[in-house]
């Protein structure tokens, strides 16, 4: 599962006296505009009328605005995150097969500023740092596989709001 690899990885970087509350695996939260958009225009660049065509030439077109994304934010569609007593870390995470890379970001839970908006069965994540203007935006879920660790990271961040 993701969210041990996710774990593994952390329990490598831990700070003295640091203790691993929750880990989940989030995604990059989507720009819309541009999924609206580039899913559009692949759709009216398709070949043909065949409806398979389409819906591949605009899955393709999603993933690549999901990965531009990413790129300009500095971070990877797919990311683990770690809470424990002390930050929230955030690693990069390849999408097949989930390993784990290095970490991306890290905030002070003290000073962090989480915002957690619901959106069907989705939660759409931001995370900043007023003081560093480091941040953040994550998708994740509410049920399904992984939402277990995903609403054990969301409980945490929430819970002085």
């Amino acid at each position: 599962m993701n969210e041990d690899k996710v774990m593994a990885a952390a329990q490598g970087m831990l700070e003295p006296g640091e203790e691993i509350e929750a880990v989940g695996v989030f995604e990059i939260q989507n720009d819309y505009k541009a999924m609206a958009l580039a899913g559009g225009a692949a759709g009216a660049i398709a070949p043909g009328d065949n409806p398979a065509v389409g819906g591949l030439s605009g899955a393709a077109a999603l993933e690549g605005v999901r990965q531009a994304e990413a790129a300009h934010e500095g971070v990877t569609p797919t990311m683990g995150l770690a809470v424990t007593n002390e930050f929230i870390r955030v690693f990069a995470m390849s999408e097949l097969g989930g390993s784990v890379g290095s970490e991306l970001m890290r905030f002070n839970r003290d000073v962090a500023h989480v915002e957690v908006k619901k959106l069907g069965f989705n939660r759409h994540i931001r995370i900043s740092d007023p003081s560093s203007g480091q941040e953040v935006g994550l998708n994740g879920a509410s049920f399904g596989v992984g939402a277990k660790g995903d609403k054990a990271v969301l409980a945490l961040l929430t819970q002085n709001q």
